[in-house]
């Protein structure tokens, strides 16, 4: 779950469902939309309460950055996230920056960064978790131990460190994880990776088999001789959610020395 809770402000005539969509994706909780900063300074109690929220405040005009600057004078200390739409040269920009935007998305976002500024947030305001450390085992050779390296390291850490693990594969073609741990994943990594489908909080949260209270386990298929090449961005969207809900990941990894 994403640390800070996201309130909306000027989500109004027009909704952004690609924003509310985006913040649930990255398991930003929403707990408030607002039609505009008046509706909000009459509704929000002052001085508000101790928790800190991520202001998501919509600009469409140089009259929204005058009330978005109200709003960082009324909640400082809270992560402001401008999401700008329309034709914005610089220095429209820096005026959005003066007025108290720690992060600015222009409108419409690509996902990556939209992801991108979530994830600044958490490094300027100090909020961001212990980071996750990710593991890679490969070999030189078939037949060399490194899927049962992987799954004995994996077991391990989640052992002796009591922290969240995940093990997972990159396979080209049929995976060893479920044979040898005895699972039965419903969705693989395949399923998360492939054309049809991209990897969100929710769906990785239930591709996950859990082997005990701290390792779980995602699993490449088994049931097919077939190969596929996983999209990039995909892969990398996949690793930025598992490093979410994990404080290790180990990765073991085909011995093909493919830069794919």
């Amino acid at each position: 779950m994403y640390p800070l809770p996201a309130v909306i402000v000027n989500n109004s005539e027009t909704p952004l469902e690609p924003l509310r969509a985006a913040l649930l994706d990255n398991a930003v909780a929403l707990v408030g939309e607002h039609k505009s900063t008046d509706v909000m300074l009459s509704q929000w109690p002052s001085p508000p309460d101790a928790t800190k929220r991520m202001l998501v405040v919509r600009l469409r005009s140089l009259e929204d950055v005058t009330q978005m600057s109200r709003l960082e004078a009324c909640f400082p200390g809270w992560p402001l996230l401008a999401i700008v739409e329309g034709d914005v040269d610089a220095s429209g920009l820096l005026q959005v920056s003066r007025a108290g935007a720690a992060q600015i998305v222009l409108y419409p976002f690509t996902r990556p960064d939209f992801d991108a500024a979530l994830d600044r947030l958490l490094l300027q305001f100090g909020l961001r978790q212990s980071a996750c450390k990710v593991v890679a085992i490969s070999s030189v050779m078939e037949g060399s131990g490194a899927t049962s390296l992987a799954i004995n390291l994996a077991a391990e850490l989640a052992a002796i460190g009591e922290v969240p693990v995940v093990l997972t594969e990159l396979s080209m073609g049929i995976g060893r994880l479920a044979s040898r741990l005895n699972l039965s994943p419903i969705t693989t990594v395949r399923d998360l990776v492939s054309d049809t489908t991209e990897p969100n909080t929710d769906t990785v949260q239930a591709s996950l088999v859990h082997v005990n209270k701290y390792l779980s386990v995602l699993a490449e298929q088994t049931h097919s001789l077939e190969q596929y090449i996983p999209k990039l961005d995909r892969l990398q969207r996949l690793g930025r959610i598992l490093r979410q809900v994990s404080s290790f990941i180990v990765v073991d990894l085909p011995n093909t020395f493919d830069p794919n």
